[in-house]
């Protein structure tokens, strides 16, 4: 900025640089544009998140796939009637709070409010950002294997900050399993081959982060509220 000048009617002129005018103008721009942004922002809705591959995987809000796809479920963990009108399968990892809180609130909820209508279907989808996932994924399989999977799925969301080794078996042994048998089996290649098929299934059925649900085959990605997911559940039941 120039240095202001006497004129001889005794005002005042302020000249200024044009590089000076320049830089003026671009503060006002970015000012506006910070003020447009931010009212962007404040508007729009808090995403929900949720646990999230880290190989190629994007943190999103809840969303739900263009078209249902066709999941694997023979042999996988179950409860309700096969020829239930509505089939939801979770693609979990135990260490993920979010499917801690689906289990421990939404879950329970669901059953209460749908009984037999809904048959649901549990597979495995570890997240290497959870350090004890895939061993828990591993435990579980073994529970599967003593017919006891469903008592220890409670367990191990219920005490998801015990998932070490020791937690693991102590949890077994509470959900009534053989622990000598559940370590046997957690060790074992087949069981790891067990989990990594899931894995691979998931990823091609458009996995990325946890909890991933398929309800009649349409994929919901993210930590939804129960009454959003609800009205999933009753839209596929109408």
């Amino acid at each position: 900025m120039g240095a202001p000048a006497d004129d001889q009617d005794g005002t005042i002129t302020i000249r200024l640089r044009r590089s000076h005018a320049w830089a003026l103008a671009g503060l006002a721009v970015g000012l506006v544009a910070g003020v447009l942004i931010g009212h962007s922002f404040a508007k729009s809705p808090r995403p929900l998140l949720y646990g999230v591959a880290p190989a190629g995987a994007t943190t999103s809000a809840a969303e739900s796939s263009a078209a249902p796809v066709k999941v694997d479920t023979a042999g996988q963990p179950a409860r309700g009637p096969a020829n239930a009108k509505v089939t939801m399968v979770e693609f979990v990892d135990f260490q993920c709070p979010y499917c801690g809180e689906y289990a421990r609130d939404t879950l329970p909820r669901l059953e209460v409010a749908y009984g037999n209508r809904i048959r649901y279907v549990s597979r495995n989808f570890p997240l290497s950002i959870h350090p004890h996932a895939q061993e828990a994924a591993q435990a579980a399989e073994c529970a599967q294997e003593q017919g006891g999977y469903w008592r220890y799925h409670s367990e191990l969301f219920d005490n998801q900050n015990s998932l070490g080794r020791k937690g693991l078996l102590r949890l077994g042994k509470q959900a009534g399993l053989n622990p000598a048998r559940l370590a046997t089996c957690m060790d074992s290649s087949a069981t790891r081959a067990l989990v990594a098929r899931d894995v691979a299934e998931g990823r091609k059925d458009g996995v990325t982060g946890t909890p991933t649900f398929f309800i009649n085959g349409a994929r919901v990605s993210g930590a939804l509220p129960y009454a959003q997911i609800k009205a999933q559940i009753d839209a596929a039941l109408h």
